[in-house]
């Protein structure tokens, strides 16, 4: 659902970090963080790796 909300901004308007809580702990979400030039600042899920 995370890059799908992401994609709801225009694509000139700058998003500076996105928080989220770990159940958007995947590698689409960090993707899609990192195609906006955003930082993603989200927990490790509990089994998940760095």
């Amino acid at each position: 659902m995370l890059p799908d909300l992401l994609g709801q901004f225009p694509e000139d308007e700058q998003i500076g970090t996105v928080t989220a809580d770990d159940a958007n702990d995947t590698r689409r979400c960090h993707k899609a963080i990192i195609e906006r030039d955003a930082v993603p600042i989200i927990p490790i899920r509990k089994n998940g790796r760095a």
